[in-house]
């Protein structure tokens, strides 16, 4: 325990020199250029794995692609097209597996393509099942799973067990419910692992909210149950077992993967545009007209009871909402991304841009957005994350240490810098530098110093809740010292820690 104080009160002091001598801009990478008051690049997907990001987006009658491999931030290749005209897409991936799922505006193709050299080409093409649209994806390993409303009804799902090579025979899973004629809308997906969810509304006519729920990854799926709300379906967050539904102005829960829904006393929102959850904090967003302020209700029981900010944020029809950890996030496309530390009390612009879209997860944010005046265009950057920045070098057994940030780079918030893949019971230390200065923190590893990679070590790292310390970049490296390694020691990757 007195190592562990010593680390983080060295950090710590070390982040006080640092704001002093000023911050260092965003990394951004311009995708493409525009004009200096309109953006390119109509709207954006994003999909992470590991280090690799890559991004699909729409301009004119294209479909752009790009792909990043130091999380976000540098984009060799800027976006370059891939087939000539776009309607509704989706993209996922998983390791150097990415699917690309589109139709034409037209009516015309519609197709998945199929890359396995992580985006680098795509030679596979396999046609989407006929009269299909709004495709949702899904990759975890060699299970693909792509779920669809049909046209004129329907929801249709198709899946593939070897990587995309070959695929089921197609699933329609409103099969059997009744109304041959019904309109199936406003299909949401949702995963976790190999739990996959999917809720939508059905007017037959009287509106129905229909869930199935698969547990393989796509390839079977349960009955799908439905019941009458009387209402549109209009937002709806999924974790594993429990599921809430907005219709109208009552919230549904499910506490028992779909099998039975019940109301519950909600937030008093009639118009959410936007639902988040992580664990029992959740998170709301109510539109009441196109250009009308925005309002957000929050909970932190798991919807047991909720409070409405009195904060109105700015208003547009495309949100996002997210919760990570006690962090809440509403992106409003075109405006900027705001942020709750306290629960969705209170909210701090963090991103001003004219944003086209962006993804947090629990190691950090990208953003990509319009940005005008004499260098316009259409950027990508890391809003504040982690970012792989320089290889490392192996160490006993040929394994090479790793080295990661966890949590949000935020101020006010503890990040913790992750050591692992060492050599077990020596001594690591922790590089960090931060403007021009710099410190080593040395920490022991723990495990078994015969058994290659069974090290690992942490380091806190706290950021004090002052707005001086938006933009600051930390720069990380772990050392190992191991008699295995070519010069008696070996290296971890870089981290670049960006804070917002």
């Amino acid at each position: 325990m007195r190592n562990r104080l010593c680390v983080v009160f060295a950090v710590g002091a070390l982040l006080g020199a640092g704001a002093a001598l000023g911050q260092a801009p965003g990394h951004a990478t311009r995708l493409l250029a525009s004009s200096p008051s309109s953006s390119t690049l109509g709207s954006a997907v994003v999909a992470r794995t590991g280090d690799v990001v890559y991004l699909l987006g729409r301009s004119g009658n294209q479909m752009r692609f790009g792909r990043s491999t130091d999380g976000g931030r540098t984009w060799p290749n800027g976006l370059r097209v891939l087939p000539p005209t776009i309607g509704a897409y989706d993209l996922a991936a998983d390791g150097q597996r990415v699917f690309v799922a589109w139709e034409a505006d037209t009516g015309g193709a519609r197709q998945v393509w199929i890359s396995t050299d992580g985006g680098v080409s795509f030679p596979t093409q396999r046609m989407l099942p006929s009269g299909t649209y709004t495709p949702h994806l899904h990759v975890r390993g060699l299970d693909v799973a792509l779920v669809q409303i049909g046209m004129p009804n329907g929801v249709l799902a198709v899946h593939s067990g070897d990587g995309g090579n070959t695929w089921s025979p197609v699933v329609d899973l409103a099969q059997g419910l009744p109304g041959a004629n019904a309109a199936d809308l406003n299909l949401h997906l949702f995963a976790d692992g190999a739990e996959l969810i999917a809720v939508w509304e059905r007017r037959i006519p009287r509106i129905h909210v229909a869930s199935s729920r698969s547990v393989d990854g796509g390839a079977t799926w349960s009955p799908t149950r439905t019941w009458p709300t009387d209402a549109p379906l209009v937002a709806a967050v999924a974790e594993t077992g429990r599921w809430f539904v907005q219709a109208g102005s009552t919230l549904w829960q499910s506490t028992n993967h779909g099998v039975t829904w019940g109301p519950i006393a909600g937030h008093g929102f009639a118009f959410p545009v936007a639902m988040a959850m992580d664990g029992p904090r959740m998170l709301v967003v109510e539109s009441t007209g196109l250009t009308a302020p925005l309002r957000v209700a929050s909970s932190l029981d798991g919807g047991n009871s909720w409070s409405i900010s009195p904060v109105a944020l700015p208003g547009l029809a495309e949100v996002k909402a997210a919760v990570v950890g006690d962090a809440m996030f509403v992106m409003v496309a075109r405006r900027g991304v705001h942020q709750s530390d306290d629960g969705g009390v209170t909210w701090r612009m963090v991103e001003n841009q004219e944003m086209i879209t962006w993804d947090v997860r629990s190691d950090g944010a990208i953003a990509v957005a319009f940005v005008g005046g004499t260098a316009a265009g259409d950027y990508a950057w890391v809003s504040e994350g982690h970012t792989r920045m320089a290889d490392g070098t192996p160490g006993t057994g040929g394994v090479q240490p790793t080295l990661r940030g966890a949590g949000l780079a935020g101020i006010g918030r503890t990040f913790t810098l992750e050591l692992e893949r060492a050599r077990g019971n020596t001594i690591a230390a922790f590089w960090i530098v931060i403007g021009n200065e710099s410190a080593a923190v040395f920490v022991p590893t723990s495990g078994t110093s015969t058994v290659p990679g069974s090290g690992s070590a942490t380091l806190p790292m706290t950021v004090p809740a002052s707005a001086a310390f938006i933009g600051l970049r930390v720069l990380s490296r772990g050392v190992v010292f191991d008699p295995a390694a070519a010069v008696g020691y070996c290296w971890t990757e870089g981290r670049d820690s960006w804070i917002r």
